[in-house]
């Protein structure tokens, strides 16, 4: 309701000073229109929220399956070395050996973004943003597309009109 306020006044402040002021009925589907683009940006960035959280959660669930395969490696190794009598290699701690690094060095505490495999989550919030950029200005671009195409119509009846002026002069001239 606060956003909504503040772009009211701001419509309604600057309608107060422009030069062609609208009416009332105007300024209202100005505020419809910011109304439903309001809406569909929350939307969107609904959606780029959802699929960086399912980006990470999936980071996270390989992160897991790399430890878990390589303590049951280490488990394997320890398996192969009492059958067979070997020793076991000790210079390598069994508790970095299962550890999963993110090539930065840090801890894997927390989520880590996989940027090697982040390609469909970034088309998605590409995407999902262009959306929202063309439902936001639809109404501008149709306006602007309208306002260009009423110029050149304009344009065509004034060359019209002097190409007939031209031939009533040349006419005049020749009686």
């Amino acid at each position: 309701m606060m956003k909504r306020h503040a772009e009211y006044v701001t419509i309604f402040n600057a309608n107060c000073d422009a030069t062609r002021p609208q009416t009332t009925a105007q300024l209202m589907k100005a505020m419809e229109r910011w109304e439903r683009i309001n809406e569909q940006d929350m939307v969107a960035k609904g959606a780029q929220k959802r699929a960086l959280e399912a980006q990470q959660r999936k980071h996270q669930m390989e992160l897991a399956l790399k430890k878990t395969k390589a303590a049951d490696q280490e488990v394997f190794d320890a398996t192969v070395n009492e059958n067979t009598g070997d020793t076991v290699n000790t210079t390598t701690p069994p508790s970095s050996q299962g550890s999963a690094s993110n090539g930065s060095g840090s801890s894997s505490n927390g989520p880590v973004l996989n940027h090697a495999n982040n390609t469909e989550i970034a088309v998605a919030v590409a995407d999902a943003a262009a959306i929202t950029h063309a439902q936001k200005y639809e109404a501008e671009y149709a306006e602007l597309i309208a306002d260009v195409k009423r110029r050149l119509q304009a344009d065509k009846e004034k060359k019209a009109l002097a190409e007939k002026e031209a031939i009533a002069k040349r006419q005049a001239s020749q009686r």
